[in-house]
């Protein structure tokens, strides 16, 4: 039996384990019979992590075939940065000729001159409604409120749904601004501050659901919303603002332009006692309209909290029930209602370590967890057991990791981690006493492909004896690998040959080189070609200091120093002052 022979649900069920564009690239144009049967795979087309000769030949051969096909299509650059200049390249001026009826375009991890020449490329495309932008962007203040213009108004103001993700660059807004953006419905945006958000209600009458994150700290201008800006069409509203410190008059003014919200979400700081009050909290709420409350503050007053119970109790008699976290005695709170209903949770290790999977419901929604101020690997196991779901896992270390009590460390230890089957990518800032927990994690994580740690972690396990079994899981999960290196001492050749045989199976890597001494990305690159030269890399990046040479004409220094001197019509380089990018 072949493959063409396959019945189509068969080749379906396969392509489900395929990226679009293997689909596309291997699949598109064999025969009639199978251009039907990935006919969803024509219309929904994501270009995320190709080689480049795959790239080439996709935009050469397939994409200006299927162009009129496709419905939504993402360019992704994260771990391949130079896939947004090169899609540019080929379709920056043909857009509306190659892709007459896209109706949905996804950018992820673009700087923001590519923003820029995109928003001015995507003119007259009369089905694209929807706009989504992720990650990236390093851009100057002064720019962010152009961008965040062009954006709005791009595509001659066809577009009704703009979403960045919570992860992307705030962005702000010209406060004499008049343009009214009335062809907006809904809005995901991080914005650079709350006088933003004051400007932005009175550019964008006709808004249905709106999502913001404000997280400027140093922001201490208190506001009062104008009440003769009324979101009469807001049915949603999502706030997220855990570092810069509400006041309740605040979210008062704020909600009263919401008269008819069906759905509110705040996720909060504060110091104001009446943010963390149901007492308080409920008569403010738009009750004759509203059917769902999310609510999570964390309460930290300048002095200690007299009653935690009392603050508990206030919320008895309301329709909300809530959880309580407390952390470092009676001094601050996270509260919460039930169940928690974000698909994120950012908190301190000192509560993490007291969630209650009965009394908070965390398992619910929550896709992404960081924990942050973590002293031990051990402690976050609580929290992970409660986030079953979780796609991405985040842990920074504190600045002084705590000493593990033995009688501690046994009984954290025993806490098994549950299957974490989404769990695919996973960043380790900073190096815990018990690295060698992070085996566990690893076990329980039979998915995971992405890895963002730190040099001195990796040198930690090297040391460990026994740790065999940490070591081959990182060599059959790991295709995505980035690590900082902060130690001149970290970069020799006992550690690179160490390095090579362990990610044997990477296709991404991307290294920081955080080094005092400013030492040039080129000392890297000889190491690394030295030992890597024979894996199936795909994309490197490396971040540091540069040289002029380099800069200059990277594809030549490349030909000239390493074995890529066999290969030089089958790479693509890049280099600027503090980055350097090479994609095979």
């Amino acid at each position: 039996m072949n493959f063409e022979t396959l019945p189509d649900e068969l080749i379906l069920l396969i392509c489900r384990y395929l990226s679009s564009s293997d689909i596309i690239y291997s699949l598109f144009n064999l025969n009639s019979r199978l251009n039907r049967t990935i006919f969803i795979y024509r219309q929904h087309v994501i270009l995320r992590l190709t080689s480049y000769n795959q790239f080439e030949y996709l935009c050469l051969n397939v994409l200006p075939k299927i162009g009129s096909t496709i419905r939504s299509l993402t360019i992704n650059t994260n771990w391949t940065d130079l896939i947004a200049k090169r899609f540019y390249f080929y379709f920056g001026e043909r857009m509306k000729e190659i892709f007459p009826n896209i109706e949905h375009l996804t950018l992820v991890a673009f700087s923001g001159s590519e923003l820029n020449d995109y928003m001015i490329s995507i003119s007259d495309l009369i089905y694209l409604k929807q706009l989504t932008i992720q990650d990236r962007y390093n851009i100057t203040e002064e720019y962010k409120q152009v961008l965040f213009d062009k954006i709005l108004s791009a595509n001659n103001n066809r577009l009704e749904k703009i979403f960045f993700n919570r992860h992307s660059e705030s962005l702000s807004i010209n406060p004499i601004n008049s343009i009214v953006y009335s062809n907006i419905i809904q809005l995901n945006v991080h914005l650079e501050k709350i006088t933003d958000l004051q400007c932005l209600m009175k550019l964008i009458p006709n808004i249905h659901r709106m999502n913001i994150v404000i997280d400027n700290q140093s922001d201490d201008i208190i506001i009062n919303f104008h009440e003769e800006f009324i979101l009469k069409y807001l049915t949603e509203f999502h706030l997220e603002s855990f570092r810069r410190n509400w006041i309740f008059d605040e979210i008062y003014s704020l909600l009263k332009q919401m008269p008819f919200l069906q759905t509110l979400s705040l996720d909060l700081f504060s110091q104001d006692f009446r943010l963390s009050n149901g007492q308080h909290i409920v008569p403010i709420l738009p009750i004759n309209t509203l059917q769902n409350l999310n609510y999570a503050i964390e309460y930290e007053p300048e002095v200690e909290i007299e009653s935690i119970e009392n603050i508990i109790s206030s919320w008895t008699s309301t329709p909300y029930p809530i959880s309580c976290l407390s952390a470092n005695g009676t001094t601050q709170i996270f509260l919460h209602t039930i169940p928690y209903n974000f698909p994120y949770l950012d908190i301190n290790s000192s509560y993490a370590k007291r969630m209650n999977k009965k009394l908070g419901d965390y398992s619910h929604r929550i896709k992404e967890l960081l924990l942050f101020n973590v002293s031990t690997l051990a402690e976050t196991f609580i929290a992970i057991s409660n986030c079953v779901k979780i796609k991405d896992l985040a842990l920074e270390i504190g600045d002084e990791p705590s000493e593990i009590i033995e009688d501690e460390r046994k009984e954290k230890e025993n806490i098994l981690l549950p299957c974490l089957n989404k769990l695919h990518w996973l960043s380790i800032d900073g190096c815990p006493p018990d690295v060698h927990l992070l085996k566990e994690i690893l076990i329980a994580s039979p998915n995971l492909s992405l890895l963002v740690i730190d040099m001195k972690y990796l040198l930690r396990l090297f040391d460990i004896e026994d740790n065999q079994s940490c070591l081959l899981l990182l060599k059959n999960r790991i295709r995505n690998l980035s690590i900082q290196i902060e130690d001149e001492a970290e970069m020799n050749d006992l550690i690179f040959e160490k390095l090579s045989k362990i990610f044997i199976h990477i296709r991404h890597i991307i290294v920081e080189i955080k080094l005092t001494n400013g030492l040039s990305i080129e000392n890297f690159l000889l190491f690394f070609f030295k030992y890597f030269q024979n894996h199936q890399l795909i994309s490197i990046i490396v971040r540091g200091c540069t040289t002029e040479q380099l800069r200059n004409n990277p594809s030549q220094w490349l030909i000239d120093h390493t074995h890529l001197n066999t290969f030089t019509n089958q790479f693509q380089a890049d280099c600027d002052d503090v980055e350097f990018k090479i994609w095979f």
